[in-house]
């Protein structure tokens, strides 16, 4: 009686196929929704890439103000280095991100442009304010009505923009096996990055 029980468990293959078998049409229905939807997706994606960009040191600086390599660089640029102990890397990764390197990027029309494309109107040959979709207009009023702020001004862009956007797309970290200094990005626009950096 004890071995009948042990048979009982056992799984019959024909009765799933004919369960499958029974309800081929929705399992086929939806498997061409799914992957229609998966094409429309992969279609209007927009491709990020991962851009690594390593900086290796030439040379370790002493303690006091450094007026060589980077640190020269910070000078002409008007930033006040640190005289405590520090090396040219620490200065370029504080010196990337400031408004006054920003202000020698911004000189550069070419990738200043490229950043705020979608915000350069050819017809003005000047940035101006990119229309809003009916979704934002939406999105917008609600915030309006939860939060009660107000519409902000538009700003074309400035170095000051320009910095707030190097700080939001690239990451600086120094490698403590290697020592390098390490730029990382998640962009769709991976020459504009490397460029940029």
């Amino acid at each position: 009686m004890n071995q009948n029980n042990e048979f009982n468990d056992e799984i019959d293959l024909r009765d799933i196929f004919f369960t499958l078998w029974a309800g081929k049409i929705y399992i086929i229905l939806i498997s061409i929704i799914s992957v229609f939807f998966a094409s429309f997706y992969l279609q209007s994606a927009q491709r990020e890439y991962s851009v690594e960009y390593n900086v290796k040191p030439v040379g370790e600086t002493k303690n006091g103000p450094s007026f060589s390599g980077l640190g020269g660089f910070a000078s002409l640029a008007g930033v006040q280095l640190p005289t405590s102990s520090g090396n040219d890397f620490n200065i370029y990764k504080d010196l990337i991100t400031a408004p006054e390197v920003s202000e020698i990027i911004f000189e550069n029309k070419k990738i200043i442009r490229e950043i705020f494309r979608s915000e350069w109107d050819e017809t003005l040959n000047n940035y101006s304010r990119p229309p809003k979709s009916k979704i934002q207009i939406f999105v917008n009023d609600a915030k309006k009505l939860l939060t009660g702020n107000i519409d902000i001004n538009y700003m074309p862009p400035n170095p000051r923009r320009l910095a707030i956007f190097i700080n939001e797309n690239i990451q600086i970290n120094q490698d403590k096996e290697t020592g390098f200094l390490k730029f990382t990005s998640e962009t769709s626009k991976p020459k504009l990055m490397l460029s940029l950096i």
